[in-house]
């Protein structure tokens, strides 16, 4: 019986001491959440302080929390914002998901990509179809 407890103890202590990383998919799980319940500020502790947001494919929006916080604090303050996930993809480190967002009267489906590193989210691209559908035109032109 002690044998046993001493096993179980010694697999318990990396976990113990150096916290076990978050699955990516938790991590953007938390965030939709952290989201549809208005909070503001676990909402921003899912993302690295210096994330980089994007519209796909590489098109900078900002970096950091600060950016973040200006961004989702009013539509978080007023209520207005929740959104529903469609569906999800994991690789590695990438999230890949499909919502249904709603802010205020409007509603509209998007494909986001996250990348997730160390618990945190790094990097977000939004993919919306008019800024994909210039990308590969300026590809096919080249070709």
């Amino acid at each position: 019986m002690k044998l046993i407890l001493l096993i179980i103890s010694l697999i318990m202590i990396p976990n113990i001491c150096f916290g076990e990383e978050v699955h990516p998919e938790e991590v953007v799980r938390n965030r939709i959440t952290y989201l549809n319940d208005g909070n503001l500020d676990r909402f921003l502790s899912t993302y690295s302080s210096d994330v980089e947001v994007y519209v796909y494919p590489d098109r900078l929006l900002g970096k950091g929390r600060s950016r973040l916080r200006k961004i989702f604090a009013p539509m978080i303050k007023k209520g207005k914002a929740k959104v529903d996930l469609l569906n999800l993809l994991v690789s590695d480190s990438y999230v890949i998901t499909e919502t249904k967002n709603i802010y205020d009267i409007n509603s509209e489906v998007s494909i986001t990509i996250y990348q997730v590193k160390n618990g945190l989210i790094k990097s977000v691209r939004f993919v919306r179809d008019d800024i994909v559908s210039d990308h590969l035109k300026k590809e096919r032109a080249k070709q």
